[in-house]
């Protein structure tokens, strides 16, 4: 399971993230459709290190999807996404505060943020890391 702790300073991040959740959780959008994270509750404990390590190839099918239900991701960059033992990719972190570097803030928490976010994800970042090109 992904843990994310409730930070200091951030509990606004921390209650749209779970708002999210709950959402996805009601309208059944974990289950099969699209690989999102199941909420299975709140743990506060520990510290943990986010890696990135892996893309998502489909991840504009999921946009597409999240947006068909009136669901903002917010937060689109390359640490959002996590690649399971499985190869199955899962889109994590609801919580905003974009990252500038995907997504510029006048966008952040829009669908043209999500949007820029994934065109900045795969057409400027990931082909720069795979040609050697530092961000």
């Amino acid at each position: 399971m992904y843990f994310k702790p409730r930070e200091e300073a951030r509990e606004k991040e921390f209650d749209r993230e779970l708002s999210i959740l709950n959402d996805i959780k009601k309208k059944c959008l974990a289950k099969g459709e699209i690989k999102l994270p199941d909420l299975q509750g709140i743990v506060v404990s520990g510290d943990v290190e986010e890696i990135c390590i892996g893309m998502l190839m489909n991840v504009i099918a999921t946009v597409e999807v999240l947006h068909t239900h009136d669901i903002i991701w917010g937060d689109v960059n390359a640490g959002n996404i996590v690649i399971d033992e499985a190869l199955n990719a899962w889109v994590i972190d609801f919580g905003g505060r974009n990252n500038p570097e995907f997504v510029d803030d006048d966008k952040a928490e829009t669908i043209e943020g999500d949007w820029q976010g994934v065109e900045r994800l795969f057409y400027v970042w990931l082909p720069n890391r795979r040609a050697g090109i530092p961000w």
